[in-house]
């Protein structure tokens, strides 16, 4: 009886942290409005609508941009920039696709300092949520200038969606993007 008694607490304890561990990654909903939104954009995993007034980049200005980030000495994770997209100049939205093994266990304090470092970073939040049912990290960096959110999409492979904005502009942009990232959803090809 007693050997029962030990084994039904054990797997009390054991199902308590495995909701725990789900209790880091609450279901989140954006606002959402359509009037705001734009082209719809496939990634293969994932899929979700722009907000309207966002061009793809040119493909020489992409080019650059995806070999600035490909040299770049001190990148924290080894990246590929799939697509760039822009707003007249004062707010990008740049998706990635990580190349690395164990993300999540690097989404520490190594790279909350490796964030500090950057030139001109004020201030660093670190959230974890289900968007849409995916588990996401939310990393948003304020600096004197802009404000960048960057996404950590947990799907297949690992996903990076970076967002930003001039700070003059962030409040009024930041009800396009919530719209925006209201519309993310995983292929049906993937969920079955």
């Amino acid at each position: 009886m007693r050997k029962i008694s030990v084994l039904s607490i054990l797997l009390v304890i054991s199902g308590c942290k495995g909701k725990q561990a789900n209790d880091n990654f609450p279901e989140f909903e954006f606002r959402s409005n359509p009037e705001l939104l734009g082209e719809f954009i496939n990634f293969g995993q994932f899929s979700l609508i722009l907000p309207k007034n966002y061009n793809q980049i040119d493909l020489e200005r992409f080019t650059q941009l995806k070999d600035g980030l490909k040299n770049k000495l001190n990148l924290f994770f080894n990246i590929e920039l799939m697509k760039a997209f822009s707003a007249k100049g004062n707010s990008v939205i740049l998706i990635s696709r990580i190349d690395e093994e164990n993300v999540f266990l690097k989404l520490d304090d190594a790279y909350f300092d490796y964030l500090s470092s950057i030139p001109e970073t004020d201030s660093i939040r670190k959230s974890s949520f289900k968007l849409n049912g995916i588990k996401t990290v939310q990393y948003q960096i304020n600096s004197k200038t802009y404000t960048s959110i960057k996404l950590f999409l947990f799907i297949d492979n690992i996903y990076c969606l970076d967002y930003t904005v001039t700070n003059s502009l962030f409040d009024n942009k930041l009800v396009e993007f919530e719209s925006c990232l209201s519309t993310l959803k995983i292929e049906e090809k993937l969920i079955k």
